[in-house]
């Protein structure tokens, strides 16, 4: 996703997306690349450990909502 279409998707702005992407970076769940194709936009990619923690945290939801069934 570029920053830009991510703000525009989340409706929030430029600045917002960009902060929690600092945070993201931070923590190794994400990182930017230049786009090769416009050298204006900015790339946001999910790392291994971001793919990770989303796996991890998908089952402890997925979990939880089993156990709110019952």
């Amino acid at each position: 996703h570029t920053v830009r279409g991510l703000a525009a998707d989340l409706n929030v702005s430029n600045p917002a997306i960009t902060r929690a992407l600092d945070r993201l970076e931070e923590l190794d769940f994400a990182k930017r690349e230049a786009d090769p194709k416009d050298r204006r936009s900015v790339i946001a990619r999910r790392t291994p450990a971001g793919s990770t923690y989303l796996r991890t945290l998908s089952g402890y939801l997925n979990e939880a909502s089993k156990q709110a069934k019952k």
